[in-house]
């Protein structure tokens, strides 16, 4: 099957391998059980339990492969345990569940900013298990003029066949006007 998380309509469509559309995932926008906020990545489970990552709600919803929803786990916050600013989610063999998440951070006087990135891995209940900074984070954007000329940061997280997670660091240079 194809997901696709829709940011803007808040909700996961499941379509089949030639295209049929199947089911939609998430109740409408918010942050009850069973509402999405900004879903931004999907991952499936050893079991076929859905996964989406929603970066409004900075927390992980769980749904059944009949579009059930089963439970959330993380949630917005600083500890280690939560989220904040998610990017991408995967889930290794085992079921466990690794997420990037990429802070922009500005000085005090907002004129240099930086990309704070973390690599966190949940065990397949969402408690969580480690994290892991190093190589993740950069303090290489600059902003002159209100241009903005480079930002790194993780960006996506997916699984080898093996179930060890991988991490892609985003490189972009754009102008903020």
């Amino acid at each position: 099957n194809l997901y696709v998380a829709d940011y803007g309509a808040n909700c996961v469509f499941m379509f089949a391998a030639d295209g049929t559309f199947l089911r939609k995932l998430g109740s409408g926008s918010g942050s009850g059980n069973g509402q999405l906020s900004g879903p931004i990545d999907v991952a499936i489970s050893p079991d076929g339990s859905v996964h989406v990552l929603e970066k409004a709600n900075a927390r992980v919803s769980v749904f059944g492969q009949d579009g059930t929803f089963i439970r959330t786990w993380a949630g917005p916050g600083s500890l280690d345990s939560q989220l904040q600013s998610p990017t991408s989610i995967a889930i290794g063999n085992d079921g466990s569940a690794y997420i990037t998440q990429a802070v922009l951070i500005t000085n005090q006087s907002g004129v240099k900013l930086s990309v704070s990135g973390a690599l966190k891995a949940f065990d397949k209940t969402g408690a969580f298990r480690f994290k892991v900074n190093q190589g993740l984070n950069r303090s290489c954007t600059t902003v002159y003029n209100a241009h903005i000329t480079g930002m790194f940061g993780p960006c996506c997280v997916r699984c080898d066949a093996d179930g060890f997670p991988f991490v892609v660091q985003n490189i972009a240079q754009f102008n903020v006007n």
